[in-house]
């Protein structure tokens, strides 16, 4: 019985240990899996890491997502070269806001993001402010009124706090992520293409075996 029960513990503590591997794999491959996401979403926004991940977090406050505002981003850069062209349509869309095209064409992506979304929270909300939103951002500025109706300083505000609760995932972290991620595809490639050198080479074997059974 004594034996029985050191066995028992021995099995108990092999799963335990087992377990917590599971979770540290686990873990890690959550991590890379966040990390590598925000390298390559950053690079195809035209944004800094920090910047992205900032972002993400103010959308996700206020009801929207980091995948809705690069699409519009997109459509406001679309706005504002239409208004560069000389559309009175989106000149008066701009103007309303208090903005002219001018300034807002020596800007990148981001920062005509961030000046359009100041320039709203500053407008009283209403039917105006929705057209006027939709006109200039797309489907998705039916989305980004929660934002766009928040105060003046929730931008800024929101940065803090995700600054202060170590939100943002420092660059020493992304790139390991990066590495580890780019290891594992090659890693995985490798192992398929041995796998599918192997098979090839069977194939023919296979193909005769088939061939004599169906006769």
């Amino acid at each position: 019985f004594g034996k029985i029960q050191n066995l028992a513990k021995v099995v108990i503590s092999g799963a335990a240990v087992k377990k917590g591997i599971d979770l540290v794999k686990q873990l890690a491959t959550e991590t890379a899996a966040a990390g590598d996401k925000i390298d390559k979403q950053s690079q195809v926004l035209g944004m800094s890491r920090k910047a992205y991940q900032e972002w993400d977090y103010i959308l996700s406050q206020n009801g929207s997502s980091i995948d809705s505002m690069s699409v519009s981003m997109k459509t406001l850069n679309s706005a504002i070269l239409s208004a560069a062209d000389g559309s009175e349509e989106y000149n008066g869309a701009l103007a309303k806001l208090g903005l002219h095209y001018v300034e807002l064409g020596e800007m990148d992506m981001e920062d005509q993001f961030e000046a359009v979304v100041r320039a709203f929270q500053e407008m009283p909300a209403g039917a105006q402010k929705s057209a006027l939103a939709v006109k200039l951002f797309g489907r998705n500025g039916m989305e980004l009124l929660p934002l766009l109706n928040n105060s003046s300083t929730s931008i800024d505000e929101l940065r803090a706090k995700a600054e202060e609760l170590g939100i943002i995932m420092s660059d020493d972290a992304i790139d390991a992520s990066v590495e580890y991620t780019d290891a594992l595809d090659t890693m995985q490639r490798t192992f398929n293409n041995l796998k599918y050198t192997v098979g090839a080479k069977l194939l023919p074997t296979f193909t005769n075996a088939i061939t004599k059974i169906t006769s």
